[in-house]
């Protein structure tokens, strides 16, 4: 996995699974794995337009209480999710795209989130929140997919 790292205001991630994309997709979809990481996540359906709402840990000593809500703003089966999420106060609203891109040994997932504000420390902390998280999904998305 490769992170891109300098720039403040994005989150980039690249990883490789030996998987085929449908197969990334079925595991990067299922509510069964942000479910590990999020609270009151109940979205069924990955389609362009649906919004969602989901609770993550607030920032202490900040005004971010926790509560997120999103949009899709793109979703192709097998291919792309995109998604707008803002927290509930409004402070911080950052695009999200997870792409899948299949090669000769399997798929290919790039991770980019944009959108961070670096002279915010709110926005600052969501990042790190990114950076520290989303490696832990990339690394579970590889264990379920090999336990299927």
């Amino acid at each position: 996995m490769t992170e891109q790292v300098g720039d403040l205001t994005t989150v980039k991630f690249d990883h490789h699974y030996p998987y085929p994309a449908h197969r990334v997709w079925s595991i990067l979809v299922s509510p069964h794995l942000f479910g590990q990481w999020i609270k009151d996540f109940e979205t069924a359906r990955y389609e362009t337009g649906l919004t969602f709402s989901f609770s993550v840990f607030p920032f202490m000593g900040s005004g971010f209480v926790g509560e997120i809500d999103g949009s899709f703003t793109k979703v192709v089966d097998d291919e792309l999710l995109a998604y707008r999420m803002t927290t509930r106060d409004g402070s911080i609203s950052i695009d999200s795209c997870w792409t899948l891109n299949p090669d000769p040994r399997g798929t290919r997932l790039m991770v980019d989130a944009t959108g961070f504000q670096p002279a915010d420390t709110d926005q600052m902390r969501f990042r790190q929140l990114c950076l520290v998280g989303w490696p832990a999904v990339l690394d579970r998305i590889d264990e379920l997919l090999r336990e299927r």
